[in-house]
């Protein structure tokens, strides 16, 4: 009776043993799981505090950085050269671009691509074309082609730019076309409402 008392007894200790044992494993492996998470990699694979920046840079063998950020806070790109000599050549083919048929319909068009100085002085400009191209009714038009442009200036800040367009024009009377002829124009850009817009344009003679 006694040798079965001692193996019962030695049977609960040995396994309160093994719970105690799991108990501690459990603790453990939880406190290093938790340690890990707030360790992060340097650029030579070495486990640094959470405390030191992470490199943006991903490269193959890196992790990922996946902190979020706000959009709304990153500083608006300006408009670059580039892109505002591409405006200023699509204006100056569209305002070199008319016909007494269509009563200049696309200069008309463009004053919302113009600034309100410009505007203003693009309504005596069209006037003087109606009075010169009047003639009999015949027909009168001009098509223009831009083929390169140069930008002169370009300050961001102030929102101006000087730039000049190599066009090629073809000018039509009647039911005659003319031969192709090159002609520079000279446009200056301002930046209105947060839009480029043409503040002058002048032809060279």
């Amino acid at each position: 009776m006694m040798e079965n008392k001692k193996k019962v007894s030695f049977l609960i200790m040995a396994l309160a043993l093994i719970m105690i044992a799991l108990i501690v494993w459990f603790v453990v492996s939880r406190n290093k799981k938790a340690a890990l998470n707030e360790q992060v990699l340097d650029q030579n694979g070495q486990i640094v505090g959470s405390d030191k920046l992470i490199n943006t840079s991903t490269p193959g063998n890196q992790p990922r950085d996946y902190r979020k950020f706000d959009v709304s806070k990153e500083p608006k790109r300006e408009a670059d050269a580039e892109a505002v000599k591409k405006i200023a050549m699509s204006f100056a083919e569209r305002f070199g671009s008319f016909s007494n048929h269509s009563n200049y319909a696309n200069i008309e068009d463009l004053k919302i691509f113009m600034t309100k100085s410009m505007s203003e002085w693009a309504e005596k400009y069209l006037l003087d074309l109606k009075k010169e191209k009047a003639g009999n009714g015949e027909y009168y038009g001009m098509i223009t082609k831009a083929v390169s442009a140069q930008v002169l200036s370009f300050d961001p800040t102030k929102g101006v730019a000087e730039i000049t367009i190599m066009t090629r024009r073809q000018e039509t009377q009647g039911g005659s076309a003319g031969a192709y002829f090159d002609q520079q124009l000279t446009l200056n850009m301002a930046k209105e409402g947060g839009i480029w817009k043409a503040d002058s344009a002048s032809w060279q003679k």
